[in-house]
């Protein structure tokens, strides 16, 4: 008996990345049907209309953005018969689905075989040589386009082989591309970034010069976007920034996100942010929320940078949204150094928010740290008939707290402060022992299913086993980050988030595993700052932004309680010769 013809119906349908699944819902309200088909592989999805004489597809993916657990998927038709929804579950829960179906090139780029697969891995090829910067690899994987222009071939980001080879710093091959494939040097991907804003902000000075000669445009005039040196400050390489001030880039361009110099600060670049200061950027730029450069180092903890800013005429009594200003971050997070250098420069004590009218004091009366509150009491005016000594201030603070059931929420862009993690540790990558791409993607599977079962230890070890074959992918290296946290292996796992975030620092959950390996250490302001950028990165991550201030909240708590300890065991402090009011 002859298989049933399959004839196709369009009908509306959405998908929504939930994280470890994927949800695909089909709108068949217009369909009268008794029967649906299903149809799920580790690979494609397919729904149908069945009847007698035939079969309709309403839905047909050859080949899924990234493989799935179809074991562990499903499907259900709602109670209306208005809706079908499919649950697709993730093989790598870490993966992001921009698309529902993978795209492997553009139309400007097809490849001779027809096989999705097949084109899949043979874009997969090529852009692994860029990433290993190997031209006869590169060469080897050309032959599959049959001539097309291989500038055209892209990842779902919109990066070709001239973005990635950028991003890993693989000048020699950068060089190979734009002078003997004749790449656009300046080609944007989908988010409008090009080669040397990709290798700005991975830190590789000899890829930015080589662009640069090549023909890159150091600045881009008019378009509000981040500029190369933005991302070149972010990434804290003085001689990136350099190249690109030598090159026509200016020190403050104009951008909606801010200077070069508060990117700087904001990443804690410190030696990058005073190089900048020293070129001319203004110290008193203020960006998104006002949020000055002050603030910045304020809440960083940067002592000597604050200094510097100061030095240089920035006003630390610069009014970010709310009212806040640099002594109140640093009164509520609890930086005494940053208290003593903002009351020597000239901060006013006494100026307030606009919706609680609360003074520097005040806030760090709310968050119980009793030597600022004793620090700033013989500099700030007393409340009209109140009782002004730190120990009702503290309590008056306390009780109010306990009325609201909550304390005081938090202005700034960091938490407590541990001097020992001022700077990012620099993570080096190391070199895959064996290079094998084959060998890392089937061992990397066996880790994603292992991960999916909930087999952590057999996880890591599958991941270990790909990290021997192929060190350049960032999903590996955060994944493996994953699963050790699974196991508790926090310290293994927020160096494997560092080396993720150092072979991509575009990717958003690298920061959340490090974020979360550094909170499970009660490294708190290492996992704010993670966090933080992650933010940065993608404003509109919840999860990033719920983390950041969770963080928060558990280092003030924390810092509360040393607090509590401290004056039990009779330390207190004068430290009124610090004001200069």
């Amino acid at each position: 008996m002859a298989s049933p013809s399959a004839d196709s119906l369009t009908v509306p349908w959405s998908f929504e990345d939930c994280g470890i699944e994927v949800l695909v819902t089909l709108d068949v309200s217009s369909v009268k049907a008794a029967t649906y088909e299903v149809q799920i592989s580790g690979d494609s999805l397919s729904v149908q209309v069945k009847s007698s004489d035939k079969n309709t597809d309403l839905l047909r993916i050859t080949q899924l953005y990234s493989t799935i657990d179809a074991a562990s998927s499903e499907w259900n038709l709602s109670p209306s018969k208005d809706s079908l929804t499919v649950r697709l579950k993730k093989l790598d829960p870490d993966s992001t689905w921009p698309h529902l179906e993978a795209k492997t090139a553009t139309n400007e780029a097809s490849i001779s075989h027809g096989d999705p697969l097949e084109a899949r891995k043979a874009v997969e090829a090529l852009l692994s040589a860029a990433r290993a910067g190997d031209v006869e690899a590169f060469r080897g994987a050309a032959q599959r386009f049959d001539g097309s222009d291989l500038s055209g071939v892209k990842d779902a980001n919109g990066r070709n082989t001239l973005h990635f080879s950028a991003s890993h710093g693989q000048t020699d091959f950068v060089a190979h591309l734009v002078s003997e494939e004749h790449f656009e040097v300046d080609a944007t991907d989908d988010s409008g970034e090009t080669a040397l804003d990709l290798a700005a902000a991975s830190g590789h000075p000899g890829t930015v010069a080589a662009l640069l000669k090549l023909g890159a445009k150091a600045a881009r005039i008019g378009t509000g976007d981040p500029q190369p040196i933005h991302w070149a400050a972010q990434s804290g390489n003085v001689t990136c920034v350099e190249l690109l001030l030598e090159h026509g880039a200016t020190v403050d361009p104009a951008s909606n996100s801010g200077t070069p110099l508060l990117w700087a600060i904001g990443a804690n670049k410190r030696e990058c942010a005073v190089f900048l200061l020293d070129k001319g950027a203004n110290p008193n730029v203020q960006g998104d929320n006002g949020v000055s450069a002050c603030l910045l180092a304020a809440a960083t903890g940067s002592e000597e940078l604050l200094q510097r800013l100061i030095d240089m005429g920035a006003d630390v009594n610069a009014v970010a949204t709310g009212g806040v200003t640099p002594l109140h971050v640093a009164a509520e997070v609890g930086l005494k150094s940053v208290v003593q250098i903002l009351l020597k420069g000239g901060a006013d004590p006494n100026a307030k928010e606009q919706n609680m009218s609360a003074r520097p004091i005040d806030a760090a009366a709310a968050a119980q740290h009793r030597d600022i509150v004793e620090m700033l009491l013989p500099c700030t005016t007393p409340a009209e008939g109140a009782e002004w000594t730190a120990d009702s201030l503290l309590a008056e603070a306390a009780a109010a707290a306990a009325a609201h059931g909550h304390t005081h929420e938090h202005h700034g862009g960091c938490c407590g402060h541990d001097h020992s993690h001022d700077e990012p540790e620099e993570i080096e990558v190391p070199a895959p022992e064996e290079y094998d791409l084959d060998k890392a993607k089937v061992l990397k599977r066996a880790g994603d299913e292992a991960f999916v079962k909930g087999q952590f230890p057999a996880a890591v070890e599958h991941y270990t086993g790909a990290l021997r074959h192929n060190t350049s992918d960032h999903a590996l290296w955060a994944n493996r980050s994953a699963a050790a946290f699974r196991t508790g292996a926090f310290q293994d796992a927020l160096l494997d988030a560092r080396r993720a975030r150092t072979v991509d620092p575009r990717y958003a959950k690298a920061y959340y595993r490090e974020g979360s390996a550094a909170e499970a250490l009660e490294q708190w302001e290492d996992a704010a700052q993670a966090y933080f950028q992650g933010c940065r990165l993608d404003p509109q991550n919840i999860a990033l932004a719920q983390a950041f201030h969770g963080v928060v909240q558990k280092a003030r708590e924390a810092h509360k309680k040393a607090h509590q300890h401290a004056h039990e065991h009779g330390h207190s402090h004068d430290c009124s010769e610090h004001c200069s009011h």
